[in-house]
């Protein structure tokens, strides 16, 4: 007998004691990770809608962008905190928070999942992948991060309600906790409503689970969707939904396919290297079984390391690093055909509903390629399981492991090192930590605590009670920095992307006097080219009170004339 084989067992039981630790170590790392760095670009767009319904309250303030149904998720949460706190501050950390618990709640949610599966000897290391994870080194609630999180929750549960039916045991309480993940998904993602149709065909011609189990998902499904969607509605009204995707459409051109074929063109070519490590991973998906485990095993990791040498094609390496997985395990789908066994088909039915998932987000989106592993995340997962349990057979159980570990430390190594919002240069060691306000709490780069200080101060200097504002520039973070009330149409500003249309309705909207804002702070970098929403009136209806430079160009204080 093999002395592999023959140990195998014992290996299984340290294993079962330290890959809970492993999960709970990664968990550490991005709870400490989390409290460092500052955005003031994504991350702060979030953040200005809860702040400002704080303010004003949500019927109030004249946001038309549909991003703001996603932050409805977690605004209740946000009033939970400022009812303690009693104010914003140390907001961006609390909803840094509220990422890293959902991240954590979903890992745990596929870890039960796989144990029920059978997969239970990488289970562990799969649910620390999940939490390792941080989507563009941004770890933070946005439509992008709730959409995975609820994919990952709605999927798990769905397979473990499943399971529990073939056992004949309770399956309500799982089928209405996927239910119900899968409207938060959609809330946050529309377009995630096609993985779900996808779920459902698979469910239907695959699965074939009984009647009653179908008729019980379906009908929780509507509600769930019903009872979310009617909420947004209510809450927003009709017309504010329908004119706020109106306006984001011209905004950014998100349904282009055009753009989109025209972004994949500049993207694929600076990163021949990385399309060839792609070709690889799918090779490797089709002939693993025939190779043995320390070879099949090696090249994994090695391909699983490459994404660490030279930049990266999709934005971040634990990005290139997804991909590679769930392209090593295309094999996944054979357990579609007719003659599987039950559990694996279950498996390829949700390693294919990931795949839809990864569609379904990067469908929509300007970078799509850049989002197809928030979507493709549990694929992914899939198939670093189902390449461990194959080496596992083999009687391999060490070398099968190599991979998964390998692939955990690629991705947690560059979640810790990648931070939105930086630049590389950034001094990372020597930080300085904000007191008060809503970044209040995080450890930021000298240069980025300068801009927060010298924005405080001219805001201070300047505003007065019952003003109004409006940022123009690179960073609509500052808004979080103001008192004052929020009196723009889209955090952002307009940009070089938005058409004719959409500058045309901007200006038509400050055109009305009511709608123009006391206070104007511009942000001016020269890589930045600023389009003035206000112009050609801005010089009539404003006037310049104080220019103060920043370690990131020059912030410009305008005041109203009338005012």
């Amino acid at each position: 007998m093999d002395q592999t084989s023959h140990d195998a067992p014992a290996f299984r039981r340290w294993l079962a004691r330290m890959a809970p630790l492993v999960f709970l170590a990664t968990a550490a790392c991005v709870a400490w990770r989390i409290t460092r760095g500052v955005d003031f670009t994504d991350e702060s767009y979030y953040a200005i809608f809860i702040d400002e319904w704080f303010k004003e309250g949500i019927a109030r303030t004249p946001f038309l962008v549909l991003h703001q149904v996603s932050v409805l998720i977690v605004y209740p949460a946000a009033l939970a905190y400022r009812a303690l706190v009693g104010s914003s501050t140390g907001l961006i950390l609390y909803l840094r928070c509220l990422y890293l618990v959902g991240s954590i709640v979903s890992a745990l949610a596929v870890v039960r999942f796989l144990r029920q599966a059978g997969t239970g000897s990488v289970r562990w290391l799969s649910g620390a992948l999940l939490v390792a994870f941080v989507p563009y080194g941004l770890p933070a609630p946005s439509y992008n991060t709730i959409g995975s999180q609820a994919l990952l929750l709605a999927c798990a549960t769905f397979g473990s309600a499943v399971l529990a039916d073939e056992r004949k045991q309770r399956t309500w309480v799982l089928l209405a906790v996927s239910a119900a993940s899968w409207a938060l998904a959609v809330m946050a993602y529309p377009s995630l409503l096609l993985t779900l149709a996808v779920l459902f065909a698979c469910a239907a011609f695959v699965l074939r689970p009984a009647r009653a189990f179908t008729l019980t998902y379906l009908s929780f499904a509507v509600g769930a969707h019903v009872a979310a969607w009617g909420l947004a509605f209510g809450i927003f009204g009709y017309r504010r939904i329908v004119a706020s995707v109106v306006y984001q459409s011209q905004v950014v051109s998100t349904f282009n396919a055009h753009d989109a074929l025209a972004r994949l063109a500049e993207i694929l070519p600076r990163g021949p290297g990385f399309a060839l490590v792609l070709l690889l991973a799918a090779g490797m998906g089709g002939v693993r079984h025939k190779l043995p485990v320390a070879v099949a095993a090696s090249i994994d990791s090695l391909l699983f390391l490459s994404v660490l040498f030279g930049p990266p094609a999709l934005f971040v390496a634990s990005h290139d690093a997804v991909m590679i997985a769930l392209l090593g395990g295309l094999t996944v789908f054979a357990g579609l055909r007719r003659g599987a066994d039950p559990r694996t088909k279950l498996i390829a039915v949700l390693y294919a509903v990931s795949w839809a998932g990864g569609f379904g987000i990067a469908a929509t989106a300007t970078l799509a390629l850049y989002k197809f592993s928030l979507g493709a995340l549990l694929a992914a997962m899939i198939a670093v399981t189902a390449s461990a349990e194959l080496g596992i057979a083999k009687g391999r159980p060490r070398l099968a492991l190599v991979p998964a570990a390998t692939l955990l430390a690629v991705v947690l190594a560059t979640s810790m090192q990648s931070y939105y919002g930086e630049s590389p240069s950034a001094n990372k060691a020597g930080r300085v930590r904000i007191a008060g306000g809503a970044f209040g709490g995080l450890a930021v780069a000298d240069n980025d605590a300068r801009l927060i200080h010298i924005a405080r101060t001219a805001l201070g200097q300047h505003e007065r009670p019952g003003d109004t504002i409006a940022v123009l520039g690179r960073f609509p973070g500052l808004y979080l920095l103001s008192e004052a009330r929020v009196r723009a149409l889209s955090p952002y500003p307009l940009t070089n992307l938005a058409q004719p249309a959409a500058r045309m309705a901007t200006h038509a909207h400050y055109a009305i006097p009511a709608n123009r804002p006391s206070l104007v702070m511009v942000h001016k970098v020269v890589q930045f080219p600023l389009i003035n929403p206000f112009d050609p009136d801005f010089d009539r209806w404003y006037e310049l009170r104080q220019s103060y430079p920043t370690p990131f160009g020059s912030l410009e204080i305008y005041r109203r004339r009338d005012s």
